[in-house]
Formats: C-alpha cells, structure tokens, sequence
C-alpha cells in the first residue's frame, strides 16, 4: 500500500488526472495484520448479484448517480486509470470483481493483494500474462 501511495503522490504532485484510494494496513505479526474498513462501498461482484441481469455498469451509474452521473463516471474513469497503471506496473495479480469495490461517489478502489505478497492459492502464480484483456461486451442504449 505505501507503494500505491507514493504513486498517488507521484499522480497529484504531476497534476494527472488520477485517483488512488489508499488506506491504512497495521501489521500485526510476520503473518497478520489489520486493514482499513472502507465504508460506503461494494465490490463489483456484490453489485452484480443485485441488479438486474442485464443492466450494465453505465447503466447502475446513470440509475443509482442520476444528476452526479457524469461527476460519477469521471470519478471512475480518473481511478481505473489509475489502478490499470498501478496493477501493471507492479505486476498484481489476482484482479477480478470480488477484489474491485466501487465507492458511494463512483470511484473505484482495488483491494486484497494477497497474490503480490506471495499468497496465492498452493503458493503457485498461475498467471503469466503480464496484462489481462477480457471480453467486452457493448451494449448500444
């Protein structure tokens, strides 16, 4: 997390149109530790159980945002670039919808970096692409 944040500083001190939540990790023991709740949140997977199966994520934004909308999907846009830059350029593994959460005001925060720090399930690092590119699906409105 602190290389997370000093990115984010990197970010604000360039004045880039990028957003990083950080929060605190106080660690424990060798093993343990105790992460900063993030309230106001759900993870993207959570989200998708509740809406209806074929609304889209723009369609949430334009539902739940209504007139903050386009404050909302700009909040998105600056803190997926953001990630995506992160996530690549420290090789995190391990991304999916469970481990994204989606803030109150639209902003996206990754969680759970289990796979940088060497856990993994049965200590093996299956994955081997450097960058993942899943299937979009377009949905004209």
């Amino acid at each position: 997390m602190q290389l997370i944040k000093r990115m984010d500083d990197i970010f604000c001190d360039a004045n880039l149109p990028i957003r990083l939540k950080t929060y605190e990790i106080v660690i424990t023991s060798s093993s343990s530790g105790i992460v900063e709740f993030l309230p106001n949140t759900v993870s993207i997977d959570g989200l998708k159980k509740l809406l209806p199966q074929d609304w889209s994520l723009n369609k949430f934004y334009q539902n739940y945002f209504k007139e903050g909308y386009e404050n909302a999907r700009m909040k998105f846009v600056e803190s997926l670039a953001g990630y995506c830059l992160v996530t690549y350029i420290l090789q995190i593994k391990d991304r999916h919808n469970g481990n994204i959460l989606i803030q109150n005001d639209g902003q996206i925060i990754h969680i759970d970096y289990g796979f940088i720090l060497g856990t993994s399930p049965g200590n093996m690092n299956f994955e081997n692409a450097p960058f993942k590119f899943t299937q979009v699906r377009l949905i004209i409105q």
